[in-house]
């Protein structure tokens, strides 16, 4: 018997393979798991049915994934065309991924009720894909030095990676809602961590190149004696430089641009050291006592900007 059905669905993929929708090839591959779950309740064993099933799973999953790739490819075109609008707090954002979790929830929906793990795992494994692909393609953007990237889009950015950490999460609630995979297994099958990593990373390149594209005061700041130069005024130009981006970026975005001043900072410093300082003997306590002084001032200007 189990033969015969396989054989119709056989036969019937065979004349209509490019006629059939996503959504019949999803309720066949529903209907051989859920036919074969029966099956063993009468001990009957048909190992073939779970493997065509799991076949027109992937097809599915390849169906979807395209059309997610090419969603993806015009999202990663508006976000290169339209750059950035403001949310309700004031801070730069883009669309991109509201609009890339907007069409990943809908995919979810469609396999929400199957309640069958292999679906759920496989739709997992995709949406992993999609969102890599799409971190992928805005930091392409971002670190390509032969462009020129509007500041304010870098740091829209830059603070997507909180809206795309808090999208992330919420489709993650929703697959344990569903109640099909195990936290862990959940997140393990969309690789959390591996996407955090490439999201902090998208977000540090955007960080650093829009804090390095503003640096020039900085660096000019440092043409003088080490034993000349003064911090302090310094430290205002950067403050000068910098403060009025405060309002665009949201908190971790904010405190990640001001470790990336400080480091600037300190590199300058590090280099006006090492090249104008004399090495006489006689100036090895006036260098000294220099050196504590700016470290305590350094530590009082960026202890309440980066913690």
């Amino acid at each position: 018997m189990t033969n015969t059905y396989l054989q119709i669905i056989q036969n019937f993929w065979a004349n209509h393979y490019d006629n059939i929708e996503g959504a019949d090839i999803l309720k066949m591959s529903t209907f051989l798991f859920k036919f074969s779950d029966k099956l063993k309740k009468l001990k009957v064993i048909e190992p073939n049915m779970v493997k065509n099933g799991k076949e027109l799973v992937k097809i599915y999953m390849k169906k979807t994934y395209k059309n997610i790739t090419d969603v993806i490819e015009n999202i990663l075109k508006s976000e290169r065309e339209i750059k950035s609008i403001t949310n309700e707090n004031g801070e730069l954002v883009t669309n991109g991924p509201n609009d890339l979790f907007d069409i990943l929830s809908k995919s979810f929906n469609l396999i929400q009720e199957t309640k069958i793990k292999y679906i759920h795992a496989k739709m997992l494994n995709m949406f992993y894909e999609c969102i890599i692909q799409y971190l992928i393609g805005v930091d392409c953007i971002t670190s390509n030095f032969n462009i020129i990237v509007e500041r304010n889009f870098l740091i829209a950015i830059a603070n997507n990676s909180v809206l795309v950490n808090m999208l992330l999460n919420s489709l993650i609630d929703n697959f344990k809602d569903a109640d099909v995979l195990e936290e862990k297994e959940i997140n393990e099958e969309i690789r959390t961590k591996e996407i955090m990593s490439s999201l902090n990373l998208m977000s540090q390149n955007s960080v650093s190149r829009f804090v390095t594209d503003l640096s020039k005061p900085l660096a000019e700041s440092f043409n003088c004696n080490y034993l000349l130069l003064d911090l302090r005024k310094i430290l205002l130009v950067t403050h000068e430089t910098y403060s009025e981006l405060n309002p665009l970026m949201n908190r971790m975005i904010k405190k990640k641009c001001w470790e990336e001043v400080l480091k600037l900072t300190v590199f300058y410093y590090i280099k006006l050291l090492l090249t104008t300082a004399h090495k006489k003997v006689k100036k090895v306590e006036e260098i000294t006592a220099k050196l504590e002084d700016d470290k305590g001032l350094l530590r009082e200007t960026y202890c309440s900007l980066v913690g």
